[in-house]
């Protein structure tokens, strides 16, 4: 399978979600949103520098996408911490939305997986386990 037809699905997969966010309206909290901002700019610029470490045989490339785990994860846990209030709500509108941020959540860790095996290609057997 080719790179580039994986992150077209990731992506075609990621903008369903987006437009499912529009066509309810759901717009989030001003600090979710901006924690969903962050964490996208973080997968797109380690989907950018996978693509240098592959194209390139750049290893430098290659260990700033492994370097980017915890910062990516941080965001992973403070958006599913907020959620979780959410989940107990009996609003069906709460539930909804944070239905939607998890299958967003789920696709973008997808994204960054697929960039941090890209990546892994790349690196020598020590580093990269």
């Amino acid at each position: 399978m080719k790179l580039k037809s994986v992150a077209d699905e990731l992506k075609d997969e990621i903008a369903d979600i987006i437009a499912c966010f529009i066509e309810h309206k759901h717009k989030g909290s001003e600090v979710t949103r901006e924690l969903f901002k962050n964490l996208y700019q973080g997968i797109y610029d380690t989907f950018n520098q996978a693509v240098k470490a592959i194209s390139k045989n750049d290893e430098q490339a290659a260990e700033q996408v492994m370097n980017r785990k915890s910062e990516l994860k941080s965001y992973v846990d403070t958006i599913l911490s907020r959620k979780s209030t959410h989940l107990g709500s009996k609003k069906e509108d709460d539930l909804k939305l944070a239905r939607m941020e998890i299958s967003l959540l789920q696709s973008m860790h997808r994204f960054y997986f697929f960039s941090r095996n890209t990546a892994r290609l790349v690196l020598p057997e020590e580093i990269s386990s």
